[in-house]
């Protein structure tokens, strides 16, 4: 990613880049590069498997900013019977140090102290569409238990 974002400075010259991407780019090394230039970062997280820290911050009820009605829905789930009411949406956020390991020039990784802004949404109406989702692959998986043959693939 680094040599990507160095590419894009050199070739267009923004004065300043805010990154968003998964998990996957949300190492120390991507993370200290980006803060050390001046940019931003905007990096999703799950909860589960997060330090107990976040974990206990997330489940807090205290802090919450709530809304309703501010989420639009853009498909057909919610035509349904039962998604019409305005879903809530939460959110809070921290300044917090984090400690991330970075690869220095002798190819060591050393913990560093970096404060970052955690900001911690709640969609209800995310939370609605994938509890619907996981009735479903339940229902699905039910089906293929109680009649196995149904579904074999050597047909």
């Amino acid at each position: 990613m680094m040599p990507l974002l160095q590419k894009t400075c050199a070739d267009y010259g923004p004065g300043r880049i805010i990154t968003v991407a998964d998990k996957a780019l949300n190492s120390g090394d991507n993370v200290v590069f980006l803060m050390s230039k001046g940019g931003g970062i905007i990096f999703s997280q799950k909860i589960r498997g997060a330090s107990q820290d976040l974990q206990s911050y997330v489940f807090d009820p205290e802090g919450y900013a709530e809304e309703r009605g501010i989420v639009q829905q853009a498909d057909l789930w919610n035509e349904k019977d039962g998604n019409q009411d305005k879903p809530v949406f939460r959110m809070k956020s921290r300044i917090y140090r984090q400690e991330l390991w970075v690869t220095y020039s002798d190819d060591i990784k050393r913990r560093i102290p970096l404060d970052v802004k955690q900001i911690v949404c709640y969609n209800e109406l995310y939370a609605r569409r994938q509890k619907h989702k996981r009735a479903e692959l339940i229902a699905k998986a039910q089906k293929i238990i109680q009649n196995p043959k149904l579904y074999d693939k050597k047909k």
